[in-house]
């Protein structure tokens, strides 16, 4: 990641006043990695629902619409 590169690396600024286990950029790309997996999960679920012969019902659909904002 950008913050990692170059001569400004904010994570060797940041890990000796916080640690690395309370270091905000460390947590904020562990919660950036685990969103992207569920867009990808999410994304291949949506491929399948929509490749299915069978339409959902409206109520089943409203969920799924709901659920990805939630994720998101």
């Amino acid at each position: 990641m950008a913050t990692k590169i170059g001569p400004l690396n904010q994570h060797e600024y940041l890990h000796p006043h916080y640690g690395k286990e309370d270091c905000c950029l460390c947590k904020s790309e562990i919660e950036v990695k685990d969103l992207k997996s569920k867009v990808t999960v999410l994304k291949e679920f949506c491929k399948r629902l929509s490749s299915s012969q069978y339409p959902l019902e409206p109520e089943i659909q409203e969920l799924i619409n709901k659920k990805f904002w939630e994720i998101l």
